[in-house]
């Protein structure tokens, strides 16, 4: 069985874990996973880190 508090490939946790839909502003835009350790970038955008510092890295 799968842990639940595993997160998904990309950095956030899985939408399918919550039992109601989680508010669209938790949502990292990166991985479309709720948001996991979220860091906030100057320009006030708001990402999972584990997404931002992958994408930083490959860009």
């Amino acid at each position: 069985m799968a842990d639940p508090e595993a997160s998904n490939q990309s950095g956030g946790y899985d939408v399918e874990q919550f039992v109601d839909t989680p508010d669209y502003d938790l949502i990292c835009t990166i991985c479309q996973g709720v948001l996991k350790c979220p860091v906030r970038a100057a320009c006030h955008h708001i990402f999972c880190k584990k997404c931002i510092l992958q994408w930083l890295k490959r860009y």
